[in-house]
């Protein structure tokens, strides 16, 4: 009777030691669920963050002046300095639907200007001197960095037709504005930065699945720098993720008083974009 009993309390040992083969199941799945639902929240799967990647290039003409702020005199940038109509390269990516943050887009452009030829006048800046019918170079060098928080009024309407956005844009401009006499081998070349906030609007009409009306504006700066774009044109969807665009581009950039420099630039002309949406 003894080993009976003593047999009874071993296996009851041994069964007490044993894990909870119901609960520890449970907690396996419950920990899969956990993972699989911290991996699918980024996803496009539930439709939880829209990314858009933009390139283009652009054919813009120029036109304004440059002026040392300590002369009277403004040096054109067509007329004086030749600079003529060139290619610019841009690059955008933006995300929606993000949590706790606005909508975001940070647009990258590079734009190079260059000319030759005699100067039709008389002019100076800073230290280079130069006479009319001097035979001279120049070229104006921008690259840009844009960012931009905006909102989407027209989610709160249930409708596919129509998008809008709303919000400030903040561009970091990085020039280098260099002008020499080829006559004399004098030259004289300057960083001309700038930090231009503005307001974004943007509308688009999609009537149909395949074709989409746009137009985007920046303005109504808040410092003594200025900025103002207009951008206009026609998007195609090949699908729901691959679109073209096209159309016509209008930007007047005014700098004031940036390394002893002024400086109003305009650019207009024809931009092409593909776009990836994901």
């Amino acid at each position: 009777m003894r080993r009976k009993k003593n047999f009874r309390k071993k296996r009851r040992w041994r069964y007490q030691k044993q894990p909870d083969l119901p609960n520890l199941i449970k907690g396996k799945k419950m920990l899969k669920r956990l993972c699989l639902l911290l991996i699918a929240i980024p996803t496009t799967s539930y439709g939880f963050i829209l990314e858009n990647l933009e390139v283009g290039t652009c054919r813009l003409n120029p036109s304004g002046h440059v002026r040392d702020v300590n002369q009277s005199m403004d040096i054109g940038v067509d007329k004086d300095l030749h600079l003529s109509q060139d290619t610019c390269f841009t690059l955008s990516y933006s995300a929606e639907n993000l949590p706790f943050i606005p909508d975001f887009r940070i647009s990258y452009s590079k734009l190079h200007l260059h000319g030759s030829g005699p100067a039709s006048k008389d002019f100076q800046y800073k230290k280079l001197q130069v006479k009319e019918g001097d035979p001279i170079s120049s070229k104006w060098d921008f690259e840009n960095i844009s960012l931009t928080f905006y909102y989407q009024p027209s989610n709160y309407f249930n409708n596919d037709y129509f998008k809008s956005e709303i919000g400030i844009t903040t561009m970091f401009v990085n020039s280098t504005f260099k002008v020499e006499d080829n006559k004399y081998g004098t030259r004289e070349n300057e960083d001309i930065p700038a930090f231009i906030p503005t307001l974004h609007l943007y509308l688009e009409f999609q009537p149909t699945y395949y074709l989409g009306l746009f137009t985007d504006f920046d303005g109504l700066s808040f410092t003594e720098q200025k900025r103002k774009l207009f951008k206009t044109g026609i998007k195609y969807y090949i699908n729901s993720q691959i679109y073209f665009s096209a159309g016509y581009n209008y930007e007047k950039i005014k700098i004031r008083d940036e390394n002893s420099t002024d400086a109003d630039l305009t650019t207009k002309g024809y931009f092409v974009q593909a776009g990836v949406l994901w």
